[in-house]
């Protein structure tokens, strides 16, 4: 029988600075629950929130592999010398090797300022040392209804994926060789992931899955799993 954990939108730990808000499901920085501690090689789960004409700085812990993906509005992010734009229906892999600040704002003059869901892994020798930036894969109305592979390269140890639903939809996505754990967290709408129900923020942790059942409830939903 495998592990099977559930994470409350509501519990999240939440915290209020000068720059912006962070939500975090798992342990992060000052913030430590015994039911919060890190999920295998998934590190964090974080959703950050900047405000309009501010830069965020995030901490970047060496060896690890954070991914960045825009819920509201395009977003630049600046690693030493280097840039990256990051828009809406896109995301970023960043390989970091070294511990270093990254400063994130976001691109145009939008007086909602900017909100972006952070992942982070501890990295391993199969990953790759490169920055990557993907398309998710939703511009198509024949992609609908399915998940959908995002990392199509398989430059790293874990695979992303993404589905939209349109009307009240079941699913089923068969796990990649060499993952038998998977994290899910709905971006939009209302799902029932093997059974168990989840809504925008909430994440579900199950273990020791060939084969994932899935349903979006709501009219429409955007959910993103993570099989690593």
């Amino acid at each position: 029988m495998g592990e099977a954990r559930m994470y409350i939108a509501d519990q999240r730990n939440e915290v209020d600075f000068e720059d912006g808000l962070l939500r975090s499901t798992l342990n992060y920085e000052d913030y430590y629950s015994s039911h919060k501690e890190a999920i295998g090689k998934l590190l964090y789960v974080n959703e950050w929130h900047g405000i309009a004409k501010r830069k965020l700085t995030v901490s970047a812990s060496a060896d690890t592999i954070m991914i960045i993906l825009p819920l509201l509005n395009a977003i630049e992010i600046q690693i030493g010398d280097q840039s990256y734009l990051v828009g809406l229906g896109e995301l970023i892999v960043i390989p970091i090797r070294q511990s270093f600040p990254i400063c994130i704002h976001q691109i145009g003059n939008f007086e909602e300022g900017f909100i972006f869901q952070q992942f982070v892994f501890q990295a391993t020798s199969n990953d790759t040392d490169a920055v990557h930036k993907y398309s998710l894969p939703l511009g198509q109305f024949e992609q609908k209804n399915k998940m959908l592979p995002i990392l199509m390269d398989n430059k790293f140890s874990f695979q992303l994926f993404i589905g939209a639903f349109y009307g009240k939809e079941e699913t089923n996505m068969l796990l990649p060789e060499n993952c038998n754990k998977l994290f899910a967290y709905p971006l939009n709408g209302s799902f029932e992931v093997e059974e168990r129900l989840l809504f925008f923020g909430d994440g579900l942790f199950l273990s020791d899955l060939e084969v994932v059942e899935m349903e979006c409830l709501s009219i429409n939903g955007l959910i993103l799993l993570i099989a690593f």
